[in-house]
């Protein structure tokens, strides 16, 4: 028997071991104290260097200056084999941290190598408020794979954690899951005006300071009857605003409204002023015309009733005549839209001339054309046509409105009623009138027309006496 004594590395041998060290469960193990072995030696052949150690069990190997490496005999032929790393789960990822009410979200497990056979992940939520599949599988020579993160709406923030498990090996991520409304908030009401005039109805909206996420509930209240709103309005998800209609009521003296749009405890408010509707420009009967002023019978004349203004809705104009020698129908209506209805006038033949007054009535106003009905015998001469009254005029310096052209009246031997003479308009600043007769006194008066039919105050008055 010899005793051999092992003492520990030394020099570069022992920064070597420092620089390497060893793994727990490795085939080779280094002595670094002082051990005494005991080897049983067998059959010693040699007295010199050389003698035979049973190595049976252990097998003695000398390293260097001193340093001893013993090498086990007999291991597992698959421990090489187990020893290399197998590729293992290493994270879950959504690629965020935060979502924000009900919307689905990619996300995926990953592996820290391509996966050699397939490898099935086990998932879980700590928290309904976001759900997950069961399992993602990761295919053979994949790194990851793919599943979908489902958030619901919720009314404050909610913490989730999502759980990943392969192998016995899990991995976490956490997510905060955000109310809708907090990230799309109410922030403006408005109706485009600050002012309103009833009754009419009005387009306005709602705004949010970002697209919802998810369908936004706002609710609509108004202080003030004079305008009413609808109950609610719903923004649409991935919108901004959603329009509504605010109706305001005819008021008899201005009224101030706030009209309130209020989502996730946010409210917004817009004001406005409702006035009353303005008084509308009464459209009257303004005239009464058969084109002239003499008729000598038996004839039929075309005459026309005028408006001040178009028509609103149809007027009914009722007429009639101071006399029986000159007949004309008992009403006329003139259509809604226009400013005139015609009418004929019969003239009866007399023996005598007459002066025949037509009148038109219509809402408490009324309207008077003299008509001179000739005799139509032949004792009585016609009305001399052989003298005729040229008129002329200076247009207005300044008007407030356009002027369109004239009307020219007359009347005859002093009568306060002055006729229309021009059944349209006179764009000229000159008239003629040759139905003048012999020994009679006219007046003249001419008044401004505007574009839109509304006649100026006469002007002054001129009094020509036929020959």
């Amino acid at each position: 028997m010899f005793r051999i004594q092992v003492r520990p590395a030394s020099g570069h041998e022992l920064a070597q071991q420092q620089r390497s060290p060893i793994q727990q469960g490795s085939s080779v193990h280094r002595l670094d104290a002082i051990h005494y072995l005991n080897a049983i030696l067998f059959g010693s052949r040699s007295t010199g260097i050389g003698a035979t150690i049973l190595v049976g069990f252990i097998s003695i190997a000398l390293s260097g200056c001193g340093g001893l490496v013993l090498n086990q005999t007999g291991t597992d032929p698959g421990a090489s084999k187990r020893s290399s790393s197998s590729p293992a789960l290493s994270k879950v990822s959504c690629g965020t941290q935060t979502l924000t009410g009900a919307q689905t979200q990619a996300c995926s497990v990953y592996l820290n190598a391509p996966a050699t056979t397939s490898v099935v992940v086990s998932l879980s939520s700590s928290n309904p408020a976001i759900t997950v599949p069961a399992k993602a599988t990761i295919s053979v020579g994949a790194t990851s794979a793919g599943f979908s993160a489902v958030s619901s709406n919720v009314e404050s923030s909610q913490s989730v954690t999502l759980t990943a498990t392969a192998a016995g090996v899990s991995t976490t991520t956490v997510i905060e899951v955000n109310p809708a409304s907090a990230s799309a908030s109410v922030s403006k009401i408005s109706c485009g005006t600050q002012s309103l005039t009833g009754p009419q109805t009005k387009a306005c909206s709602v705004y949010l300071n970002a697209a919802a996420t998810a369908p936004v509930l706002v609710s609509l209240s108004s202080n003030n009857s004079a305008v009413t709103v609808p109950s609610a309005v719903t923004v649409p998800a991935g919108a901004t605003t959603a329009g509504f209609s605010a109706a305001a009521s005819n008021v008899s003296s201005a009224q101030s409204v706030t009209l309130t749009a209020t989502a996730a405890g946010v409210s917004v408010t817009t004001e406005m002023e409702v006035y009353p509707a303005p008084a509308s420009a009464t459209v009257g009967l303004s005239m009464i015309s058969c084109g002239t002023q003499t008729l000598t019978g038996p004839t039929t004349k075309a005459c026309s009733v005028y408006l001040s203004g178009a028509a609103t809705s149809a007027t009914v104009v009722t007429l009639s005549s101071s006399s029986i020698d000159v007949a004309v129908p008992g009403t006329v209506t003139v259509s809604a839209g226009a400013t005139s209805a015609g009418f004929s006038a019969t003239a009866s033949a007399v023996k005598t001339t007459e002066t025949v007054t037509l009148t038109a009535s219509s809402s408490g106003v009324s309207v008077t054309s003299v008509i001179q009905l000739n005799s139509s015998s032949s004792s009585s001469p016609p009305p001399s046509t052989q003298h005729v009254v040229s008129l002329s005029w200076d247009a207005p310096v300044s008007s407030a409105a356009v002027v369109a052209g004239y009307h020219v009246y007359r009347s005859t031997g002093g009568a306060s009623s002055f006729q229309l003479l021009n059944s349209s308009i006179d764009t000229q600043t000159d008239y003629s009138d040759s139905t003048v007769a012999s020994g009679e006194t006219y007046d003249y008066e001419v008044k401004s027309v505007s574009s839109t039919g509304q006649e100026s105050s006469p002007s002054n008055v001129t009094s020509v006496t036929i020959p």
